[in-house]
Formats: structure tokens, C-alpha cells, sequence
């Protein structure tokens, strides 16, 4: 548990350290936020804000955990769901900053994307690293086996976390 906590305290750290960096380069490149013009008029004060910030949680965290993490395959699988799931969030601000409005991605495209990376997670859980479908269910000592439920469970808490 210590190397977690030690591994989560440099993220934090790298994070501070570079979101002013990002910060500055979005500013200087004019890469902040398109608002709507038919939106509500109070968030015409949000143009221009800074956009893109998880592009810092993620290298950050990832350097730490790449540095100080324990590397099980459990643990790298994760990994890579957490840097696919950015890479679909950096997709959507780039459409959105390149089109110059509010709207990036598409619903759709968003849904199939994380569809896409849930179905690889699952299978690499599941198939390839041989863990359970089972869950536990919080605040009792009941664990449930989903079966065949668990892709489409995956798919709910990976769109319901990222969106």
C-alpha cells in the first residue's frame, strides 16, 4: 500500500508541476475552450479556459506508476483501458479546438470507442489474465459471478466514469 500512496503522491506532484506548463503553452497557441453561441450567456465567460487537463492527470500519473508502480499484469492491463479512455477524451478536445465550437466527438462515436475498449478490457481480464467474472458486492460479503453480464457491466462502468 505504501508504494501506492508514494506512486499517487507524485502524480499529484508532476500534475502541479505541469499543468501551469500546459497551461501556458494552450495560452501562447490558443488552444482554450469553445463555448457555444447559443448556449447561456454566463458561459461566454468561460472561453478561452484551458482545455485538454487530462492530458496532464495521464502522463503524469502513468510516469509515476511506470516508475514506482508494481507491475503485475493486472495492474498494466488497467493501465492501458486508462490510457485508451484518454486517448477518445484527447480526441474529443482536439475536434472540438481544431472545428472551433463546443461539439467534439460525436455520441455515437464516443459510445463505440468505449465499447471498443471495454470489449479488449474484458477480454484480457477474462480470457487472457484468467480473473473472474465475479464481483463483490459492497458493504456485504456477497459476491456475485456476472457470466457473460460482466462485458456489458464493464462497458457501463467504463462509460459512466469517462463521459
Amino acid at each position: 500500500m505504501g508504494g501506492i500512496l508514494f506512486s499517487a503522491l507524485v502524480a499529484g506532484a508532476l500534475s502541479l508541476f505541469l499543468s501551469p506548463l500546459w497551461i501556458k503553452y494552450q495560452t501562447r497557441r490558443r488552444m482554450g475552450q469553445k463555448i457555444r453561441i447559443d448556449g447561456p450567456k454566463t458561459h461566454m465567460v468561460k472561453s478561452g479556459t484551458p482545455t485538454m487537463g487530462g492530458v496532464v492527470v495521464i502522463i503524469a500519473s502513468s510516469t509515476a506508476f511506470l516508475l514506482f508502480g508494481h507491475y503485475s499484469k493486472e495492474a498494466l492491463v488497467a493501465l492501458f483501458a486508462y490510457i485508451l479512455c484518454g486517448l477518445v477524451g484527447l480526441g474529443d478536445d482536439i475536434i472540438s479546438i481544431r472545428r472551433e465550437r463546443a461539439l467534439g466527438l460525436r455520441a455515437r462515436t464516443k459510445l463505440i470507442s468505449q465499447l471498443v475498449i471495454s470489449v479488449i478490457f474484458g477480454y484480457l481480464a477474462v480470457e487472457v489474465l484468467g480473473l473472474s467474472t465475479a464481483i463483490s458486492v459492497p458493504l456485504t460479503n456477497l459476491s456475485l459471478d456476472l457470466g457473460f453480464l460482466y462485458y456489458p457491466f464493464i462497458f457501463l462502468v467504463l462509460a459512466a466514469t469517462t463521459n
